[in-house]
C-alpha cells in the first residue's frame, strides 16, 4: 500500500466498515463533513457470502477504488458484531491478508456501542433503520472521538439543538398562555352575557318562567351576580308561537354546555314546567347536570 495521503479536500480520510455478519457496509470519514457511503461491488449493503476472506476482500476492494482516487485512508474502524468479529480474525489468521497489506485498524464491538449511554437504540441488524442510525449518529460520534474541531462541532449542534427545542417550548408555552387568556376573557364575557341569554330563552322553553310562581327579578338578578333587579314587566307577556319556535331552534344550536347552564338555572324552581315542544330535550339537559353533580 501507498504512504497515506490527504482527501482532495484536504481532510484525513479514514474509512468505517460495518458487519453484522451476513450483511456488509461502508463509509469514508472525513472532519468536517458527513460520512460518505462506499459501495462495495457496486451495493451500499453488501450481503457476505460463505467464501473465506470475504471481510478482507470487500476492505480491500474499498481501498484500491480510494487509491484510484488518490485518497488513502489513514485509518480503519471496524465495527463488528461477535459473528463478523469472528469471520475477521479467522480471515487474518488464515493469511488471507498480511498485516503489512492493511492500513492501521481498530475493532469496536457491536455490543460495546449499544450499552446505555451510547446506542442502545442500535438495532442488531444491519437493515435499513440501522445504517441511517450509523450515518447519521454512530459515525460522526465516531469521528469526533479524536478530533476537537468535530468535538466543537457536534457539541454546538447539540446546542444549537437545544436553543431551538427551548425556544420551541417558550412559544408553545405563550401560546397556550394567551389561549388561557382568550378562555378567560369568554367566560368572564359569557357570566356577563347570562341574564340577557335567561331573558332571552327562558320564556321560550318554559311556561310561566317569570310569573309569580317562577323566578322572580331580584332572583334572577342575584343568581347572575347583579345587584340591581332587571326590569321585568308584571305580568310577564307571553311570547307567541312563532317567537318560541324560532328561540327553540335557536337554543338547539347553542353549544351543549350552555344549554345545560340554562336548564340548571331553572332547576331549583320544580313548579316552572318546559313548554312541550322541548320538554324532553329540557329533561334530558337535566338528567346529565345531575349525573355530572353525582360524578363531581
Amino acid at each position: 500500500m501507498g504512504k497515506h495521503t490527504t482527501a482532495p479536500d484536504g481532510g484525513l480520510l479514514e474509512l468505517a466498515l460495518v458487519s453484522d455478519g451476513s450483511k456488509l457496509c461502508a463509509w469514508s470519514l472525513r472532519p468536517g463533513s458527513a460520512p460518505h457511503a462506499e459501495k462495495i461491488n457496486g451495493e451500499n449493503v453488501l450481503p457476505l457470502d460463505r467464501s473465506h476472506g470475504a471481510i478482507v476482500k470487500a476492505l480491500k476492494t474499498v481501498l484500491n477504488r480510494l487509491h484510484a482516487d488518490s485518497s488513502a485512508p489513514r485509518m480503519a474502524h471496524l465495527l463488528l458484531n461477535a459473528g463478523a468479529r469472528h469471520r475477521w480474525l479467522a480471515e487474518l489468521t488464515e493469511g488471507h491478508a498480511a498485516e503489512k497489506d492493511l492500513l492501521p485498524w481498530h475493532m469496536l464491538a457491536w455490543e460495546w456501542l449499544q450499552v446505555q449511554g451510547r446506542f442502545p437504540q442500535l438495532p442488531d441488524a444491519l437493515d435499513e433503520q440501522c445504517v441511517r442510525l450509523l450515518q447519521e449518529q454512530v459515525l460522526p460520534w465516531l469521528l469526533a472521538a479524536d478530533n476537537a474541531t468535530e468535538r466543537q462541532r457536534l457539541k454546538s449542534q447539540r446546542e444549537s439543538e437545544d436553543l431551538n427545542e427551548r425556544e420551541k417550548l417558550a412559544a408553545e408555552r405563550q401560546h397556550l398562555a394567551r389561549e388561557n387568556e382568550t378562555l378567560r376573557a369568554q367566560n368572564a364575557a359569557m357570566q356577563q352575557m347570562d341574564t340577557e341569554l335567561l331573558l332571552s330563552y327562558l320564556p321560550a322553553l318554559y311556561e310561566g318562567v317569570f310569573s309569580s310562581r317562577g323566578i322572580s327579578p331580584a332572583d334572577l338578578a342575584l343568581l347572575c351576580g347583579h345587584l340591581e333587579p332587571a326590569n321585568i314587566p308584571n305580568p310577564y307577556p307571553e311570547p307567541t308561537p312563532e317567537a318560541q319556535a324560532e328561540l327553540q331552534q335557536r337554543f338547539r344550536k347553542l353549544p351543549p354546555e350552555v344549554q345545560q347552564r340554562i336548564v340548571a338555572f331553572v332547576q331549583p324552581y320544580p313548579r316552572v314546567q318546559p313548554r312541550p315542544a322541548v320538554r324532553r330535550l329540557l329533561e334530558e339537559l337535566g338528567e346529565e347536570n345531575a349525573s355530572n353533580l353525582q360524578g363531581d
